[in-house]
């Protein structure tokens, strides 16, 4: 049977990330009753304002790593490993 390969570059994830169309900074996801919408700011007032959040930053494929190990007041080296143990508490594996 023959290897299907892809030669089409993908959307966003993976090894080949397209560039953005627009600023991954300034979308932020609002929930209202169980409803989510994506909003997108358009002056830096409003950005200032609403200050997106670690699921906004990887929901939208932004680095979170760096802000993860600053939030928990810890250096690189040791902060991915607290991070993987609070996410394995998180979904009880």
């Amino acid at each position: 049977m023959p290897k299907f390969t892809n030669c089409m570059r993908r959307n966003r994830g993976g090894p080949y990330q397209t560039e953005p169309a627009t600023d991954l900074t300034r979308w932020r996801l609002k929930c209202d009753g169980g409803r989510q919408s994506w909003h997108y700011l358009e002056s830096e007032k409003d950005c200032i304002e609403w200050p997106q959040t670690i699921l906004d930053k990887h929901s939208v494929g932004l680095p979170i790593v760096s802000l993860l190990c600053h939030t928990m007041n810890c250096d690189k080296g040791t902060c991915l490993s607290k991070v993987i143990s609070n996410e394995a508490l998180l979904l009880n594996i």
